[in-house]
C-alpha cells in the first residue's frame, strides 16, 4: 500500500521476472500452479504453456530446451503484466459476468 492505493509490489513482480527456468517437472508444476492462479486473466494459457505442461508427463523424458525456455518467458511475462496483476479500482465501472452449467461455474470481474 502506497499513498498511491494498493499496488503490486515491485519486490514481487521482480523476484517472479527474475526466476529460474524450470529444472525438472516438480519445478514445472510449481510454476504453473502460480500460473493458474491468474489464469483467467491470462489468454490462451493453456495453449501457450503446453511445451512445459507436455514435461511433467510421467511418458515424456525431461529435456528443456529452447521451446520451453521462450514459453517459460513468456508465461512470466504475462503474469507480471499490469492488467494480470491489476486490482479493483473504485472509480470505475465494475460489471460481473458469469455463467454455469452442470460442468462448472466462472465469472469474469471487469471493469471499464
Amino acid at each position: 500500500m502506497t499513498s498511491d492505493g494498493i499496488n503490486p509490489s515491485a519486490e514481487k513482480i521482480s523476484a517472479i521476472r527474475d526466476s529460474r527456468a524450470s529444472n525438472d517437472a516438480g519445478d514445472i508444476s510449481s510454476f504453473m500452479a502460480l500460473m493458474q492462479y491468474s489464469a483467467w486473466l491470462m489468454p490462451d494459457l493453456a495453449s501457450v504453456a503446453r511445451p512445459m505442461q507436455v514435461l511433467k508427463s510421467k511418458d515424456v523424458k525431461f529435456v528443456r530446451g529452447q521451446e520451453q525456455q521462450t514459453v517459460f518467458e513468456r508465461l512470466t511475462k504475462m503474469f507480471i503484466h499490469p492488467h494480470t496483476l491489476g486490482y479493483q479500482k473504485v472509480n470505475c465501472r465494475t460489471k460481473i459476468i458469469a455463467d454455469a452449467s452442470s460442468a462448472g461455474l466462472v465469472a469474469v470481474h471487469a471493469q471499464y
